[in-house]
This record gives structure tokens, sequence and C-alpha cells, in this order.
């Protein structure tokens, strides 16, 4: 058990390796026999294979955009392109911003902005529903990726670890004993469970439902009060949601609200919201989803 709580110590430290971290924890926990957790350590150490696999703090909302060209050397770049009539296959990829990479690649690009482009075998599925007048026609298709978001993967990462080993600690489990389901979901996803429009927090200490209907900005404004969202950044929420009352026709929600959502996740990523990033990357966005219906 020294070895564990020297562990724990480790991970305490902000200039933590995630990558010597996580080979770390797959030694220390070799002898759980979970497949759930070694999958886990496995994928956030070389990637994530299976885009269905791939946890929801990985998973961001985004807008999609692509660069046109046509006769006599036209061309026209960065329009948002909408989604609802592009094919399914195509519609799949381009609804969420999914991070495959492992830790090391995430540490490696560091908190800058970036763009995940889309292969090149789905912009020619796309170039029919996307076709512009003029005989325009997609030549390339890319999500943006705010800087915000490298950090705040691998804080989740950091964090879920860490909350796991103190749970093993607590459990005072030994190298022979099963991993504790209960604790390797908490490590692995956080869960939404009842209708449409409840949410549950999955952060260990206060699990938390809330029910937030389609338009409700009172119910909206107070669930993210009681998350520790400042009054400035609820004001400014709520005039963006005032100004953009319906979701884009990509099912999206408008440039100003996605602009706060940014904005709040690098503030949960400096530590400047006080907030589990659990709510800042996955729950945030969920429960933004629900108040615009989408």
């Amino acid at each position: 058990m020294d070895a564990l709580q020297d562990f724990i110590n480790e991970l305490t430290q902000h200039d933590v390796d995630l990558t010597s971290t996580l080979r770390r924890a797959k030694a220390l926990t070799n002898g759980l026999h979970s497949p759930e957790l070694d999958d886990w350590i496995n994928s956030e150490l070389y990637g994530y294979a299976d885009l269905s696999r791939v946890p929801e703090y990985r998973r961001f909302p985004t807008s999609n955009y692509g660069n046109f060209a046509g006769p006599n050397e036209a061309e026209a770049n960065g329009l948002l392109i909408a989604t609802d009539d592009l094919p399914e296959e195509v519609k799949e990829f381009a609804q969420d911003l999914v991070m495959l990479d492992g830790v090391g690649a995430l540490q490696a690009h560091g908190a800058k902005d970036d763009e995940r482009l889309w292969p090149a075998e789905l912009v020619l599925l796309a170039q029919e529903a996307t076709a512009l007048k003029g005989g325009l026609f997609l030549t390339k298709a890319y999500q943006p990726i705010e800087e915000s978001v490298y950090p705040t993967i691998l804080e989740q990462v950091r964090n879920r670890l860490f909350d796991f080993l103190l749970d093993l600690q607590s459990s005072d489990s030994t190298s022979e004993t099963n991993a504790s389901p209960e604790a390797v979901g908490r490590l692995v996803n956080y869960h939404i469970y009842g209708g449409h429009n409840v949410i549950a927090t999955g952060e260990q200490v206060n699990q938390q439902v809330i029910m937030v209907d389609q338009g409700d900005t009172g119910a909206l404004l107070a669930y993210l009060r009681e998350q520790g969202v400042g009054e400035d950044d609820l004001k400014e929420l709520q005039d963006a949601v005032s100004s953009e009352p319906e979701a884009l026709p990509d099912g999206n929600y408008g440039p100003k609200v996605g602009a706060w959502v940014g904005n709040m996740l690098g503030k949960a990523s400096t530590g400047a919201w006080e907030v589990g990033l659990e709510t800042a990357s996955k729950v945030l966005p969920e429960v933004l989803g629900r108040f615009y219906g989408i």
C-alpha cells in the first residue's frame, strides 16, 4: 500500500507525465482482473481504435467547416457545413468532435488551437449534399479544436485515475482482488439516466439529478448556478440564449452560446471555474443540448 500512496501523492503534482503515470498504473493494477480497466489504460496510452468505446469526456460539441472549389479557379473557404442532409455515415462523424489520440500525443500538442480534418472518403461522400451554386464542390472539411480541449482531456484522465486510486486505497484492496465495478465505472465514464431531460453528474462526492426542460432559461441558469458558475458568466449565457433561442439547422447551438461554452471550458482547464472538469467538458454541453432540444 506504500506504493499506492506514493502514486496518489505523485498524481497531485500538476506537472506529472501522464504517459509514465498510466504505465505505472498498468503495472500497479495488473492483478485486479478488470478488462474494462485494462482497456481504458491501454486506450489512453495508445489511442482509441473503436469509436463506439471513446469515453464521453473525449467528445465535444462542434461545428463543421469546409473549403470549396469550382470552375475558373473559383473558391470559397471556411464555410459552415449544415449536417442535416449529409449521408448518415458522414453525419455520424460530423455530429461530435471525438478525440482519439493517446495522452502522449495530447501532451505533445500543448494548449493551442487546431483542427480535425474529415477523412478524404467522407469529403467525397458529402460532395453531392454540400454542392454550392456555381458548381462549387467540397474539397476539404474540418472541425475546429479549441485550445482548451487538450488540457481538458488530460485533466480528466488525471482526475479520474486519482479518484480511482483513492477508491482502491479506501477499499484496502490488494493485487489479488477484483476492482470495484462502481470505481471502474466512475473511472471510465459518467452516466445519464432517467428521461431525456434528466442529467446526473458522475462526480464522486455529490451526485445530483436535475430536470432541465427545453427552452426553460430559469432552470438552465439555476442548474449552472449550483455548479458554481458565476453571476457574470450566467448573465453572458442569458444574453446569448436570448439572442439565439433556437438551435441551428445543423443541430448545434449558435456561435454566441458556443463561444460561451468554450470560455467556460477554458476556465475549467485553468482552475478559474471551481468545478470538476467532468461537468465542464460533458455535462455542460449536455444540459445546453437539453435546453435546445438537441
